[in-house]
């Protein structure tokens, strides 16, 4: 009789977790209009960054608001200086981001910087030129206008896209340079007058209104409502793209959907990220 016998045997299985992935990093270029630096200074503090975006505040005390091409000059000497943050090595194709499928023998294939910008009065100016100058060399997220009454958004960026689009129109597969564009303006009289200059864009429209310097240098204390482009007011649970989403914190303001100008800006940051 062959006797069996069973063993159990516990081996001890040690399960190797990576890391979890960094969230990628999106500077954000602040191009501040003619005013006192303070006021921009007090705007980035109470905007309470997370750490995935990085503010780049244009001196303009050295540059013209609304001057595209020193703005220009300012990033390239920014990303330039491996002594600053986000130092961009000179583009490569041993830098070439691994999640491109387009060809790797094109040196605008590298690692490309996440780009977002934020302009004020005149600086939407600077912020527009900007963005254009910078759509073959960033992924240009998304560009929030603060007060640009006058300053006409043109259809160049949907002119530009190429191919196949992406998520809706709103950004071509060529480069990905077709960013959402945002406007605020700290009264109605402003929104409904300066939205009918070039195309419709999502809006923010402080309510009640407030003074133009207040929109800037107070964006966690100025309320209001956001709209999309066709004028509707966006609800509960939609966010500022027209999708399901969260609004951010909204308070406890029943039906009006009113938020704060800090949190509209927070939630056009998220929606300019996602979408690249």
């Amino acid at each position: 009789m062959i006797n069996k016998v069973t063993a159990e045997v516990t081996a001890e299985v040690t399960i190797m977790v990576p890391p979890p992935r960094p969230q990628a990093l999106t500077y954000l270029v602040v191009c501040p209009g003619f005013h006192p630096p303070a006021l921009t200074d007090r705007a980035i503090a109470q905007l309470a960054l997370p750490p995935s975006i990085q503010p780049i505040i244009i001196p303009t005390d050295r540059y013209l608001p609304c001057d595209p091409l020193g703005i220009d000059r300012h990033l390239r000497h920014y990303f330039a200086s491996p002594s600053r943050p986000g130092h961009v090595p000179h583009p490569s194709r041993n830098l070439r981001d691994p999640r491109d499928p387009r060809d790797p023998g094109d040196p605008r294939n590298s690692i490309r910087p996440r780009l977002s910008f934020l302009g004020f009065s005149a600086g939407t100016v600077g912020a527009l030129g900007a963005a254009w100058l910078w759509r073959d060399r960033a992924r240009v997220e998304a560009i929030i206008l603060c007060d640009g009454w006058g300053v006409p958004v043109l259809p160049v960026w949907a002119q530009e896209t190429r191919g196949e689009t992406g998520r809706g129109t709103r950004r071509g597969a060529e480069w990905g340079t077709n960013p959402v564009i945002y406007r605020m303006s700290h009264d109605r009289w402003t929104h409904e007058t300066w939205s009918r200059l070039g195309i419709a864009t999502p809006s923010f429209i402080a309510t009640p209104e407030v003074e133009h310097l207040t929109l800037w240098s107070q964006p966690d204390r100025v309320w209001g409502k956001a709209v999309d482009a066709t004028g509707q007011v966006i609800g509960r649970g939609v966010s500022v793209d027209g999708e399901a989403g969260d609004l951010g914190d909204l308070g406890d303001l029943g039906e009006t959907c009113t938020m704060s100008a800090a949190a509209y800006i927070h939630q056009c940051l998220r929606a300019g990220a996602a979408a690249v």
